[in-house]
């Protein structure tokens, strides 16, 4: 089972990282603001940073991983700026997409209202 955790801060910008997730960055905007994972159990993960801000070119991003690379539970991946993102007019909403859901067998969700940093937001059991 994985978990899926809110990580937010209210600070200049967040670190972001899979939580119980071993496995393999698979894709790298050139951009820095979208990830794709594949962890040791074989369940895809795309992690979208922000909305419309493919648009910033990556500046507000610091990746902190490269394609190929094999990357531990709590590794951070990426750091954002949201003081940045926001002064550009844009949303820092951080999207978790399952790409490969005919692997999962269920999918718990908690309360997304109020979230603090390292709240579980969903539980995620495979197939």
């Amino acid at each position: 089972m994985y978990s899926l955790y809110a990580l937010l801060k209210v600070v200049s910008g967040i670190s972001l990282h899979p939580a119980h997730a071993d496995g393999e960055i698979k894709t790298l905007a050139d951009t820095k603001h979208a990830v794709m994972m594949t962890t040791s159990d074989g369940l895809e993960l795309l992690l979208h940073l922000g909305l419309d801000t493919v648009e910033l070119d990556g500046k507000p991003f610091d990746a902190l991983i490269k394609i190929g690379d094999k990357v531990k539970a709590g590794t951070p991946l990426v750091t954002m700026d949201l003081e940045a993102i926001r002064a550009a007019g844009k949303k820092a909403t951080v999207i978790t997409v399952v790409t490969n859901m005919d692997k999962v067998a269920n999918i718990e969700v908690n309360s997304t209202e109020n979230v603090t940093a390292m709240d579980t937001v969903a539980k995620i059991t495979l197939s």
